[in-house]
């Protein structure tokens, strides 16, 4: 089988090229990219394929935390992003919706039990009220120009509070 799962009698593939031939970092605009392959056979055949892809900044969430509070749960945490200009590794990520989810056990399936905006800091507090025990998580849904993030889950115990 040649590139692309096409077949080529008796023809063997020498040079194999993918384009950008650069890295991608931080420094590369967000968005939709294309990646080019050409593959060139020893017969002077030759396969191109092209495939798009989205770069996006990646977004990380720190010092998550959720605490039984009265008859329900306070969650907060921060959420950072790749800083675009380069200044530091992250920065915070400002005006950003989060999901704050909740399952009463290992096996069920995960539900959203409120959301919140980030400020300024990127920090963002929520009370949820009426759950307190199973397992808690946060998610960001993601942009056209930031990765989804997903928190480490926080379980809440019969006797954590």
């Amino acid at each position: 089988m040649g590139p692309a799962g096409r077949e080529s009698a008796g023809q063997e593939w020498a040079t194999w090229r993918f384009l950008p031939e650069k890295r991608l970092s931080r420094w590369y605009p967000a968005g939709r990219w294309t990646i080019t392959a050409t593959a060139r056979g020893s017969g002077g055949a030759e396969a191109v394929r092209h495939a798009g892809f989205w770069l996006k900044r990646e977004t990380v969430f720190s010092a998550v935390r959720a605490a039984g509070e009265g008859r329900g749960v306070r969650v907060e945490g921060v959420l950072n992003r790749v800083d675009p200009q380069g200044y530091t590794d992250y920065a915070p990520f400002a005006g950003a919706s989060v999901q704050i989810l909740h399952r009463r056990t290992d096996g069920d399936a995960w539900e959203e039990a409120a959301a919140a905006v980030t400020d300024r800091l990127g920090y963002f507090a929520r009370k949820v009220r009426e759950r307190r025990r199973g397992d808690w998580r946060i998610r960001f849904p993601g942009t056209s120009r930031f990765a989804s993030g997903l928190s480490r889950t926080i379980h809440i115990g019969k006797r954590d509070k």
